[in-house]
């Protein structure tokens, strides 16, 4: 069996050190919006391009900020959910 050494490529937004295995038989394959996440945070482009929107909704009935929809639909995608029929989980 082959190892491969992974790496922390964002140090600087986790407290702690963590550890992944990827030889489990029922594990998830979205573990690369984790990085994404993390790639996201680090550069804020989400937040740059909400920044750009305008958000017409009564704010009494906003549940999820626009920067917070962007961010479900474009992770959704890159994870490879284009129909976005699992957004509510």
């Amino acid at each position: 069996m082959e190892k491969i050494t992974q790496r922390l490529i964002f140090p600087e937004l986790f407290d702690k050190p963590i550890h992944f295995k990827f030889d489990e038989p029922h594990s998830s394959s979205d573990g690369g919006a984790l990085l994404l996440k993390a790639a996201d945070q680090k550069l804020q482009l989400t937040s740059a391009l909400a920044a750009c929107l305008v958000d017409g909704r009564q704010a009494a009935k906003v549940k999820h900020t626009i920067e917070d929809l962007l961010q479900q639909r474009i992770y959704g995608l890159a994870s490879g959910y284009a129909d976005a029929n699992d957004a509510a989980r």
